[in-house]
């Protein structure tokens, strides 16, 4: 062989290897390749699954929206049909009358009692100021009350009031509908002062009182206005159950409750608790009757 043919045949042989090596590279990406495909769908996989979990609960979520509006429909359905049915507020402070000359009370409070009208709100609804007419927070607690008969409470001062002026005091499922929507109607149509002064007008205090001018001079022998906070303790601690705090039947009950309502006083940050520990230890002071 020819030096010149050995030159040739080792091109031909370093040719080979090159092919060779292009033909391992190409092997080798493309086994990088698919890989990468392997892992991007081992990757992908989760994410699929994550997606129709998604879907699926986007897909239940609206099932349950439609769900829901339908009870949501009846409810103001229902509202607005009572709302139809009830009579306008604009006759309360009538109706306050009428129903005070039925009880032969004393002659109505003109000025709202200060001692008193803040020991009633603390015990039956200190975030009067602060709502129209309906507790969002406690109407849960009095909804159940009315449908298991376990008053826990939670109706709001013009609740109260709805229900002597309007529905006779009743507690069936159509007069508490009318109830909450005479609540708004009175705070539409009058100030919250107008709408206390109003309620302790009206309500009654036990041992053959109504109104807080009659309980205030049968119990105390003074007007409202007149009261120490002990005394204006007590009278609000009698709504709840007038018969069952009648300081003069139940003295021991009726000071327990007045007692409560001192300390709804103080919590609420009317009267300090030095105050409220001082009242706490005085006697009930009823004039004879």
């Amino acid at each position: 062989m020819t030096a010149g043919q050995a030159t040739g045949s080792d091109a031909i042989e370093a040719d080979a290897i090159d092919a060779d090596a292009i033909d391992g590279d190409a092997i080798g990406g493309n086994a990088r390749a698919g890989v990468d495909r392997a892992v991007e769908g081992d990757a992908s996989g989760p994410r699929r699954s994550i997606a129709r979990r998604w879907r699926g609960l986007r897909r239940r979520l609206r099932r349950f929206r439609w769900v829901a509006l339908v009870p949501t429909l009846v409810v103001v359905a229902t509202l607005g049909s009572v709302w139809a049915l009830t009579p306008s507020a604009s006759d309360a402070p009538d109706r306050v009358r009428a129903l005070a000359a039925l009880h032969h009370a004393d002659p109505l409070a003109t000025v709202l009692p200060d001692r008193v009208a803040a020991a009633v709100l603390a015990v039956e609804d200190h975030r009067f100021y602060g709502h129209h007419g309906l507790d969002t927070y406690a109407l849960p607690r009095a909804v159940w009350g009315g449908v298991s008969g376990d008053d826990r409470g939670g109706s709001t001062i013009e609740v109260q009031l709805a229900k002597w002026l309007y529905t006779g005091g009743h507690r069936d499922h159509l007069s508490q509908a009318q109830q909450v929507v005479l609540a708004y109607k009175l705070d539409l149509a009058y100030s919250k002062s107008q709408v206390l002064l109003m309620y302790l007008n009206t309500v009654y205090f036990g041992h053959g009182l109504y109104g807080v001018q009659a309980a205030s001079r049968g119990y105390f022998g003074r007007s409202p206005d007149q009261l120490d906070w002990a005394q204006a303790a007590l009278l609000a601690g009698l709504l709840k159950a007038p018969g069952s705090y009648d300081p003069r039947d139940h003295p021991a009950a009726a000071r327990e409750r007045r007692d409560y309502a001192l300390s709804r006083l103080a919590d609420v940050g009317t009267i300090t608790a030095a105050e409220r520990a001082e009242f706490t230890s005085y006697g009930l002071e009823l004039v004879p009757g």
